[in-house]
């Protein structure tokens, strides 16, 4: 017999309501001329993460469109070649989004004031980052002792299979060379 399955629901309950990390990587303001944007660089290397952006025009009456994307990305944007965007929020005075990182890497945080372009604007901005530790970008390897367990089990299933397969396969074979009985004379 196996586990329990009913007792596994505890277990199951208490990685799902693991404590989260959350972290602040930039709380402030971020002044922005007429039409013009400007990018604030986030460095996600250590594992995978939810990037948790919220903003607010504080002065200015230009709405503003924050956005996320890689540096690379970023690197096309600033030179009108075409570019993805992660997230992003509307040209409002005010919005949030929130992005799922699943690869380590360069980002950034852009604050576009191109589409009105009326003014400058200051943008009261928070940037979060939320770890779940039950998650890593970092590669494990088995133990040795497990490696050959995995091995072992692996094979032993894949013939089990061919076995499975092929015994038919090997009577139907032997049917086949075996001549047909000869017909009765009359």
């Amino acid at each position: 017999m196996g586990p329990d399955p009913a007792a596994m629901i505890p277990l199951l309950l208490l990685l799902a309501t693991a404590p989260l990390e959350r972290a602040t990587l930039f709380e402030g303001e971020v002044s922005i001329p007429r039409s013009q944007w400007r990018a604030i660089r986030l460095d996600l290397n250590q594992r995978p993460a939810t990037i948790e952006v919220s903003h607010e025009s504080k002065r200015g009456r230009s709405a503003v469109r924050v956005v996320l994307m890689t540096s690379a990305d970023v690197e096309r944007f600033s030179q009108g070649r075409s570019h993805r965007v992660l997230a992003s929020s509307p040209f409002s005075p005010r919005g949030h989004f929130r992005y799922a990182v699943t690869r380590p890497g360069h980002y950034q945080v852009l604050f576009d004031n191109r589409l009105e372009g009326r003014g400058p604007a200051v943008v009261k901005v928070k940037v979060d980052v939320v770890f779940d530790n039950r998650l890593s970008f970092t590669p494990r390897e088995l133990p040795e002792a497990d490696r050959h367990r995995v091995v072992f089990w692996s094979l032993g299933g894949l013939l089990l299979v061919c076995a499975a397969c092929g015994w038919p396969l090997l009577t139907a074979v032997r049917a086949r060379r075996t001549p047909p009985p000869d017909p009765p004379f009359a």
